[in-house]
């Protein structure tokens, strides 16, 4: 039971890293457009 715990606590980080990585690299992208703008 806990190793079933332990993947999903590592699935649920996994995926908000994910989603900050895919946030971060919006934030960049929109920076260096409004640059180039």
């Amino acid at each position: 039971m806990s190793g079933l715990k332990r993947g999903y606590s590592t699935t649920v980080s996994f995926s908000e890293i994910s989603f900050s990585i895919s946030f971060m690299d919006t934030e960049i992208f929109l920076l260096i457009f409004v640059q180039f703008v």
